[in-house]
């Protein structure tokens, strides 16, 4: 019994329900967490953290990435580019519409995204093509995205008195963030296969993005901590780094030691996760609508994953 419970796609397989779990805390919590603290004070905080952590830990483990980011530093530029744009896109939705929402959105535009980018010339060297059953499935995800979007849109979600040009921000924001991320994702698995680390890519990936913060926040005065006790402050702070660098670490650790089938299932059940943790949490009413969307991304999402390891696919040239 305890030799199941520790191989290692167990334990692989427990990093990655840590995640999903750290995922739905994450984005329930930074949701909540505008009301009382500045937009700003949160990208600050939440990626000058991280990448104070990652630094540290490569500095500590796998010190020669630090050279081959530095001959890496247009990809490293255009990863910090669109890590910015999809961060700030996404913090931005969960600032309008309610977090499972947005994390269903943010993962449903994923496989248009990476079809889409393909077709622009961007794909990692190891990206296999679609099988037909599998761009029918994706089909089918894009209808599921498109009957949240009328959800959202006609008033059914969870968010009281959301307007109309609000949840459409919301979603193009988090539509947005889900295509940056899908290129940040193939340009950082490009750097991997030069021999950085993922842990490397993490070190130096959100620079950019914290000092806009920092601009923000200590240029142009736009931030609310001037009114907090610095105990406050400090909590904030911690509870922030925790929640972003916890998932970030615990799918790194998940996806080394479990199948892409197995990692994809889990990953497909986060916005589900999100929701559950979201009516738990009470703030935000519970939207039976948004549930059913939900439900048929994720189920569109297995189908497609089962799909993609059931039949033999011929890799992109």
């Amino acid at each position: 019994m305890l030799s199941t419970l520790f191989t290692a796609r167990t334990i692989g397989l427990w990093f990655l329900l840590g995640y999903a779990l750290s995922q739905g805390m994450r984005d329930v919590y930074l949701s909540g967490a505008f009301g009382s603290i500045g937009f700003f004070d949160l990208v600050f905080l939440a990626f000058s953290g991280a990448t104070v952590f990652f630094s540290v830990c490569v500095a500590v483990a796998n010190p020669s990435d630090f050279k081959r980011l530095r001959q890496e530093w247009p990809t490293l530029l255009l990863v910090n580019l669109t890590t910015a744009a999809a961060w700030l896109c996404y913090f931005g939705a969960l600032n309008l519409i309610e977090p499972s929402v947005v994390a269903t959105v943010f993962a449903g535009v994923s496989p248009a995204g990476v079809a889409l980018l393909a077709m622009l010339g961007l794909k990692a060297a190891d990206g296999a093509a679609a099988t037909r059953s599998e761009r029918v499935a994706h089909i089918g995800i894009l209808v599921a995205m498109a009957f949240l979007a009328w959800v959202v849109l006609s008033g059914r979600s969870g968010t009281v008195g959301l307007s109309l040009a609000d949840g459409l921000t919301g979603l193009l924001l988090a539509t947005a963030s889900g295509l940056s991320i899908t290129a940040e994702t193939v340009l950082a698995k490009r750097m991997n296969e030069t021999g950085i680390s993922p842990t490397g890519v993490l070190a130096l990936r959100f620079v950019l993005i914290a000092l806009i913060g920092a601009v923000a926040v200590f240029g142009l005065g736009e931030t609310s901590m001037n009114q907090m006790p610095a105990g406050e402050i400090g909590m904030t702070t911690l509870k922030i780094m925790l929640l972003m660098v916890a998932p970030l670490y615990l799918v790194g650790k998940g996806l080394a030691l479990t199948s892409p089938l197995t990692t994809g299932v889990v990953a497909a059940f986060g916005p589900t996760v999100v929701f559950l943790m979201q009516a738990a949490e009470g703030r935000i009413p519970t939207s039976y609508w948004v549930l059913a969307a939900t439900l048929g991304y994720v189920a569109i999402t297995c189908a497609s994953l089962f799909l993609r390891t059931s039949f033999p696919v011929r890799k992109q040239r």
